[in-house]
């Protein structure tokens, strides 16, 4: 979170602008305030700066995979309230990205989702280049939520699928 300020006032007296990137979806947010509400909003961006902290695994360390409950799926044996948050312990293989990681995975977890069936294909145009998607059916889901990925990493990470269906 970033802020604007010393600029014109608006007719609704608001002289600042907050600027909030989001990571995740790749977006910024401007949000015009005023002078007093930026200090106030600088003041909270300080206590919670104070409690986040980056977190970086090194390969071999031991790391726990957060899971999602969902209410009345059985997961790992346990059902509601007592199913686990976290499992593992799984040691980290490499670095895939700035805050993605490949685990060592038991083979019951190894592949949670791995594709069923390639439904259709379709080259989507792109100014200057051609981009191959193929709809592709998941594992335990129905035909209404199936996906459109990008061909070349499908076939990345997912080359027996390919092999199966030629």
């Amino acid at each position: 979170m970033d802020f604007v300020v010393g600029l014109p006032k608006t007719l609704g007296k608001l002289d600042s602008i907050c600027v909030i990137v989001d990571r995740l979806s790749k977006s910024a947010h401007f949000i015009p305030v005023k002078e007093k509400l930026l200090a106030a909003l600088n003041r909270h961006k300080e206590y919670a700066d104070r409690k986040v902290r980056d977190l970086d695994f090194m390969e071999g360390e031991q790391v726990l995979r957060k899971v999602s409950p969902m209410k009345g799926v059985m997961r790992f044996g346990k059902r509601g309230k007592l199913s686990p948050r976290y499992i593992g312990p799984f040691e980290v293989l490499n670095r895939m990205a700035e805050v993605a990681y490949e685990l060592a995975l038991p083979p019951g977890l190894s592949s949670v989702h791995p594709p069923v069936a390639i439904l259709g294909r379709e080259v989507r145009k792109l100014r200057s280049k051609d981009i191959a998607s193929i709809k592709v059916q998941w594992r335990n889901r129905p035909i209404e939520e199936s996906t459109w990925e990008n061909e070349a990493d499908m076939q990345e990470r997912y080359p027996h699928v390919f092999t199966d269906s030629e």
